[in-house]
């Protein structure tokens, strides 16, 4: 008797390697009883504490914590930039992640920049590589939990693709939006927004929390 596939699988899953589809069911089951799982997101199971934060700092915190590369680890973080509200744990955690997705599957000795600077959405932060790239197809589907393009024979793991999920729920609740622009043989570039931009940047030092957040 032939097996049916589950009602409710994505389309996606077809002709899927059997060992990547096991992988992904016990990933399933595993965060279905996890209390970040991703049916949770849109009920603030993500928590963030929002603050007045200096992206520049942030990204120094970033660089700084990112292991020896065989990669070329840039900045371009522009002057003047306004502080924003914003988690600078949670923010940090998200550009990090960012960067080693970048760092996994991009050529060695390849580039990686992480730069910021103001446009009229806020302040925008990208993490941008010279990768493979991403199909366009697949593009509007990046941030769905278990989602997880083909990369070519760049990728070195078979994750399930649940941590731009949580980059995603993370920014939201932060007040941002975060969104990628990919190119085939060029590298993709995933920016993260935050409009929430504090009036006055000279915040008291020994009063930083003195705007409505």
């Amino acid at each position: 008797m032939e097996r049916q596939r589950p009602a409710g699988r994505p389309e996606q899953e077809q002709g899927w390697p059997a060992p990547l589809l096991l992988q992904r069911r016990l990933q399933e089951r595993y965060v279905g009883s996890c209390a970040c799982r991703s049916s949770n997101f849109h009920r603030g199971a993500l928590r963030v504490s929002n603050s007045p934060v200096r992206i520049g700092e942030v990204v120094e915190h970033v660089v700084a914590s990112v292991p020896d590369s065989v990669h070329r680890l840039t900045t371009a973080v522009a002057d003047g930039l306004p502080v924003v509200i914003a988690d600078p744990v949670r923010l940090e955690q998200v550009v990090g992640n960012l960067v080693d997705n970048a760092r996994k599957y991009s050529p060695v000795g390849s580039e990686i920049e992480i730069g910021a600077a103001r446009t009229e959405r806020g302040v925008e932060v990208w993490v941008a590589d010279q990768g493979r790239g991403i199909e366009s197809e697949f593009l509007p589907h990046l941030f769905e939990p278990f989602t997880q393009a083909e990369l070519g024979d760049t990728r070195r793991d078979h994750g399930v693709g649940l941590g731009l999920s949580i980059c995603r729920g993370l920014v939201e609740a932060m007040g941002g939006v975060i969104d990628v622009s990919s190119s085939i043989g060029q590298g993709s570039r995933f920016t993260v927004v935050l409009p929430r931009i504090v009036p006055n940047p000279a915040l008291p030092a020994d009063n930083p929390t003195a705007v409505a957040l």
